[in-house]
């Protein structure tokens, strides 16, 4: 009799601190450009555990530019997205529930680049643009950077929409196209190619909300706590990028 209340009180004693391990919360999490300036951070929250370790269980996927991915959130098949402020703008205005609650690039990070045969501003004039497309980023800088240098961006060259990033410097690369618009991680390898940089927005620090997490306002209420785990790990991989990046 006393061996089986020492054992019942053995599994009292372990019963009462056990608890059980938190399910981690599931998130499906996209971002917008192969970039890897605008992109790294969140591959290395997932991929150093960094999310686990807040208790976040992170679906990382890949969908080509904002206005795309927004569409998946407002269907509610995406809890979080790290795209761009045009089309979060452009969403707002037309009454979505959409904000963006963190920045990432609070400038626009933009080089309108052309290829070597184009010697001056008047040489642009009727050549074709390799574009994202509208209510990107890359459209509005692209525009912008025409205006910047005289050009009527809807009159005096040829936009053609081809896509993120890669893609236009690939149509670059086969001569498709006489002029696009790089962010600065790409400016390297644009330059490598014979590119040559015919406005730079980037040493101008234009403000613009360039990159940052977007979410909406019911994901804000409903899942306050899931979505402030999510900011401190975000915030965590930003400072881990920067202390152990060679």
């Amino acid at each position: 009799m006393r061996i089986k209340l020492l054992i019942a009180l053995a599994a009292v004693l372990v019963l009462s601190h056990w608890q059980p391990a938190l399910a981690q919360d599931k998130l499906n999490f996209a971002y917008i450009s192969p970039n890897a300036g605008s992109s790294s951070v969140l591959w290395i929250a997932k991929d150093a555990g960094i999310f686990k370790k807040h208790n976040l269980d992170v679906n990382v996927i890949y969908i080509e530019g904002t206005p795309k991915a927004l569409m998946s959130l407002f269907a509610g098949e995406l809890h979080v997205v790290a795209g761009t402020g045009p089309a979060v703008a452009s969403a707002k205005v037309r009454g979505a529930d959409v904000s963006m609650v963190m920045g990432f690039e609070v400038f626009l990070p933009y080089y309108l680049v052309a290829q070597p045969n184009i010697k001056t501003i008047e040489d642009l004039k009727g050549k074709i643009g390799a574009n994202h497309t509208v209510a990107t980023s890359a459209d509005f800088a692209i525009r912008l950077g025409l205006k910047s240098i005289g050009l009527d961006p809807d009159k005096d060259v040829n936009l053609r929409v081809v896509g993120a990033t890669n893609l236009r410097l690939i149509m670059m690369q086969q001569k498709q196209a006489d002029f696009t618009i790089i962010s600065t991680t790409e400016r390297e390898e644009a330059e490598k190619m014979g590119l040559k940089v015919v406005a730079d927005l980037a040493s101008k620090k234009i403000p613009y909300p360039h990159a940052g997490l977007i979410s909406s306002q019911k994901m804000l209420k409903e899942k306050r706590d899931t979505m402030l785990r999510f900011g401190r790990a975000t915030v965590e991989a930003i400072h881990y990028f920067k202390n152990n990046n060679p």
